[in-house]
């Protein structure tokens, strides 16, 4: 049920977020800006508890805007943000592998 529900969530926002701004779809749209890996990698690391799925997702937001004005500000390249993803993503997904009990 959580995950039909998260589901059904996830996608409503992607409609939304697709259809409302110019109410077409534009070409490319989900996969340019990496909304699709980072809506996938906060449901699993949720794993699939509609709660922790918002909280991951606003996290991972934040993490993407702070990038875009470190581009901005710093002139840093705001790809650094998808590293620390990744490296939250790693970390986390390795827990379970590497602190089980014997």
């Amino acid at each position: 049920m959580n995950r039909a529900l998260s589901g059904a969530v996830a996608g409503l926002v992607g409609a939304l977020l697709i259809l409302g701004q110019q109410y077409r779809f534009t070409d490319g749209a989900l996969l340019a800006p990496g909304y699709t890996w980072s809506g996938l990698m906060a449901a699993v690391l949720a794993m699939a508890s509609p709660v922790a799925t918002v909280v991951v997702s606003v996290f991972f937001a934040a993490l993407q805007v702070g990038g875009f004005a470190m581009e901005r500000t710093l002139g840093l390249p705001a790809v650094l943000t998808w590293v620390l993803q990744a490296l939250i993503i790693l970390c986390l997904s390795a827990r379970p592998i590497l602190f089980r009990r014997r």
